[in-house]
């Protein structure tokens, strides 16, 4: 019997959606994993910073990784999540969304109706107090 892996890994439509960028060194903020790139770009690391990350590495494997290219990234929950880091966050939160896929929506349109109505009942608060607070002098 195969048991499944948990959280399964992130999908490549997933990380479509979440990736907005890319850089020559980033944190995973979920797993506080730093990401760097060895390849054409190390002429824009500063004087020393390469080899720095290198030696980091060579002493913390797990927390130190080294990438080919410039790590792919985006924003999820407030953090920077790198793209393929092996803490696999993004599986959870892709769980999360598509186990949920059908009450997401309808949650989005009742919250879109709600602030939509409490905006109504702002604004005409608003025009209320402009009405009544007018300090024209004659």
């Amino acid at each position: 019997m195969t048991k499944n892996k948990w959280p399964p890994n992130a999908s490549k439509e997933f990380w479509d959606a979440l990736i907005s960028a890319s850089s020559l060194v980033v944190e995973c903020e979920f797993c506080e994993r730093t990401h760097y790139c060895i390849n054409e770009y190390s002429g824009d690391y500063s004087e020393g910073e390469l080899e720095e990350l290198k030696i980091k590495e060579r002493e913390n494997p797990d927390k130190y990784v080294s990438h080919d290219d410039l790590v792919p990234w985006g924003y999820l929950d407030g953090k920077q999540m790198v793209y393929d880091c092996s803490c696999n966050s993004a599986g959870e939160y892709e769980e999360l969304f598509w186990n949920n896929r059908y009450f997401i929506p309808k949650y989005f349109e009742k919250k879109a109706k709600s602030l939509n109505k409490q905006s109504i009942i702002e604004n005409k608060i608003a025009q209320s107090v402009g009405e009544s607070g007018d300090t024209k002098t004659k």
